[in-house]
């Protein structure tokens, strides 16, 4: 069967998270083929060993998210491209949800799910969708209402820790760029495809509602999300002027 998606997670000595990572992507329940592909900037951990067991394992000559980014997907086969954290966990549906979505919309260029921190805590589930009961629980209900209103407004942001986009329009706007103190990988890049977008006159973005994905808190808090919330305006001239 011909590889219709390819999944790439960026690590450096992420031991700690990325085997449950992959295990939840190889674990997918989906009806078409797809590659897990690993590139590694350098990890001196067993971050690389532990990849083996699960996917293919590459070393991008540059260190960076973003220069790792580019350089798997020049190796890799899919036609729909799914970058994931090496600290992020994706539910079992995930990926075909992804794959039928663009199928069904022709239209669709980029898509992902909200993101909620992942902590101990009591888990509940309300239909397709699972929630825990932590010290993160409002921030993840912030998060969730955030990017849906994003989307509702047109406005899309796709979180850096699970963006799915057609190869196509990934070249087409140059890939991911290197982060800066203001701006991150992520906002980066849905600017860049907004503007694509309006450029053309085509094309959309979009937040799927009955999917959240978990992803590790540690390198956030809540005075950090405030901050960036308040910030938004700034990032996003930065962002236009990069």
């Amino acid at each position: 069967m011909d590889v219709k998606l390819s999944v790439i997670i960026p690590t450096v000595n992420e031991e700690a998270y990325i085997e449950k990572t992959l295990k939840a992507i190889v674990g997918q329940r989906a009806s078409f083929e797809y590659e897990v592909l690993v590139c590694d900037g350098g990890s001196t951990d067993g971050t690389c060993e532990i990849a083996e067991k699960y996917a293919r394992v590459i070393v991008s000559p540059t260190k960076g998210e973003a220069a790792q980014l580019n350089f798997a997907t020049k190796v890799s086969r899919g036609e729909i491209l799914v970058f994931i954290d090496a600290d992020t966990l994706v539910p079992r549906n995930y990926l075909q949800h992804v794959y039928e979505s663009f199928k069904r919309d022709e239209n669709l260029w980029a898509c992902g799910a909200p993101l909620g921190y992942l902590e101990k805590g009591i888990r509940i589930k309300l239909g397709n969708m699972s929630y825990v009961i932590s010290r993160y629980f409002f921030i993840n209900v912030a998060m969730y209402l955030w990017y849906i209103a994003r989307n509702l407004f047109h406005f899309t942001e796709i979180s850096g820790c699970n963006v799915c986009v057609r190869r196509d329009i990934y070249l087409e706007v140059g890939g991911f760029k290197q982060p800066t103190p203001t701006i991150g990988v992520d906002v980066a890049f849905s600017y860049a495809l907004r503007e694509l977008s309006k450029k053309k006159g085509t094309g959309r973005l979009k937040i799927f509602k009955s999917l959240v994905v978990w992803t590790s808190p540690r390198h956030t808090s809540l005075k950090k999300s405030i901050k960036r919330i308040k910030n938004y305006r700034k990032i996003i001239r930065a962002a236009q002027k990069d």
